[in-house]
């Protein structure tokens, strides 16, 4: 009997020490996954905190766009330098070939100064616009050359498919002719062609020495 209870008295201490050890295992929460811990993000400022240029910028229309301004004439016109002119010929007749662009020419008024390279000048001839007016179909410019003599003048006649210069100097006169399409100038200096035409000009040669006789008729 004695030995029984001794058993018994053991199977019971056994079993409480079991449940001492278990019994808090239960009580302990299970680990989990890591949980990344938020932060909270600041409240914005009040309005009342931004800088007035800030708020106003900020309450203000979207912004209109602005009118479109004409471009302005430029007071001289640079048609083209002496490094663009190319020599050639049309029709046996010596010329000059420029080019310059076509809407170059559209621009003219009056206090404008053009600005060209002729052949046989070592400077560009450059020819105040100071008169003008329209013709059938045509407008028409007149100017004098800067700093040069009162005779020495300009004349530009802009049709609808040309453009034509005339150009009177005390060395000469020069004739140009621009194509409004593609802004090709036919350059021609008039002494050229008035050499060629006549290359003894007014003057008769005289041969001195004893000119021979007629023979006498028999």
């Amino acid at each position: 009997m004695s030995k029984l209870l001794w058993m018994g008295g053991a199977v019971a201490f056994a079993g409480a020490a079991l449940g001492f050890v278990w019994l808090p295992s239960l009580s302990a929460p299970a680990p989990g996954p890591a949980v990344a811990q938020q932060v909270p993000l600041p409240a914005p400022l009040p309005s009342a905190a931004l800088p007035a240029a800030v708020a106003a910028a900020a309450e203000a229309q979207p912004l209109q766009p602005k009118p479109a301004v004409a471009a302005v004439a430029p007071d001289t016109l640079d048609l083209w330098d002496a490094a663009q002119l190319r020599e050639g010929a049309e029709d046996g007749i010596p010329v000059f070939y420029a080019t310059l662009p076509p809407a170059l020419l559209n621009s003219l008024h009056i206090g404008q100064t053009l600005s060209l390279a002729l052949p046989g000048r070592r400077d560009p001839l450059r020819a105040l616009l100071d008169q003008t007016r329209n013709g059938s179909d045509v407008a028409i410019w007149q100017g004098s050359l800067v700093d040069g003599d009162p005779a020495e003048t300009l004349t530009v006649v802009r049709g609808a498919l040309e453009t034509h210069l005339s150009v009177a100097t005390l060395q000469g006169s020069y004739s140009v002719i621009i194509d409004n399409r593609s802004g090709k100038a036919v350059i021609t200096d008039e002494n050229e062609l008035a050499a060629r035409a006549n290359p003894h000009g007014d003057a008769v040669d005289f041969q001195d020495g004893e000119q021979p006789r007629p023979p006498v008729p028999g």
